[in-house]
């Protein structure tokens, strides 16, 4: 049996437009054991994803950090005895695993800080997404996707239980008419002003829906500043690991969505969610969802 390791050890975000990759990579070794390795952030968001085998996680920012935890985690790689490494994180770090662990197949882009240690090399060419970039990783092997292909998100029974916990806790309905609003992100160069969210929320609001903002404990200081008339309903607090999964089982309640950046409508491959985004042409992020709408 044939044993493939996918490493992508970069941003929740990056690992999201990375499960297309894997799904791929197992829908054509359906006999191989699909091993992901990722960073403890990514866990939730990659867990129930039927297609892999293994999950690995390698904590590089913490307890994992330094060249001993990194050395013994190649020593791990190596016992594994894999055939093939897919990297579609570029960086040298990643490059060298799949290198030092001595596997003897190993995929990754020409623009790689480790380029001259894959045995295969693929372009990483801006004009396309990244999804679509990543797909391109699967061309040494003869792999053709002939349709288009979206990240998904697993949920679980425990996952809805919660959220219908949380929403009966909030005394808020099916009926209701709701907007969810995720205003956060790692990276403040990409967030939307909280006066404008402030602002569309409660125009929103005035045009008869609830809206509801969503994100993590490190998000509540955005919320206080968007919500400083107590305007809107209290902020929906998951942690930062649980956040995917359980917006993917808030999809029951809410109408649409409107995400910045626009990875959210990534992650949850939403039928119907109208998005305000300033979107990221040029660097391949924008939503490929058929049912958004994107706001400049």
């Amino acid at each position: 049996m044939q044993k493939i390791l996918i490493i992508q050890t970069a941003f929740i975000g990056d690992v999201i437009l990375s499960i297309p990759l894997i799904r791929v990579i197992s829908q054509n070794f359906p006999e191989a054991e699909i091993h992901f390795l990722t960073i403890p952030a990514s866990k939730n968001t990659v867990e129930t994803l039927p297609y892999i085998s293994k999950l690995w996680i390698y904590d590089k920012h913490n307890q994992e950090k330094g060249l001993i935890a990194f050395l013994r985690l190649i020593k791990q790689i190596r016992s594994a005895n894999f055939d093939m490494v897919i990297t579609p994180h570029r960086s040298l770090r990643t490059a060298l695993l799949g290198f030092l662990s001595g596997i003897s197949v190993r995929i990754g882009f020409k623009s790689s800080v480790g380029w001259v240690l894959y045995t295969n090399r693929v372009e990483y060419l801006s004009k396309f997404h990244e999804i679509e970039r990543n797909l391109r990783l699967v061309e040494p092997l003869n792999i053709n996707i002939g349709h288009k292909e979206l990240p998904e998100i697993n949920i679980t029974e425990q996952d809805q239980s919660k959220v219908d916990q949380w929403f009966e806790e909030q005394k808020i309905l099916n009926q209701h008419k709701i907007i969810a609003m995720a205003s956060g992100s790692v990276w403040f160069t990409k967030r939307w002003p909280s006066d404008y969210f402030r602002k569309l929320g409660e125009k929103i609001s005035e045009s008869g829906y609830r809206v509801i903002f969503i994100g993590s404990k490190q998000d509540q200081y955005l919320y206080a500043e968007i919500n400083k008339h107590n305007y809107f309903i209290t902020l929906w607090v998951c942690s930062l690991y649980d956040r995917p999964r359980k917006l993917s089982a808030d999809r029951s309640y809410s109408s649409a969505m409107i995400v910045h950046p626009p990875i959210w409508e990534l992650r949850l491959r939403r039928k119907s969610s109208p998005f305000l985004d300033q979107p990221f042409r040029n660097l391949g992020f924008i939503p490929m969802g058929m049912m958004t709408t994107l706001f400049r």
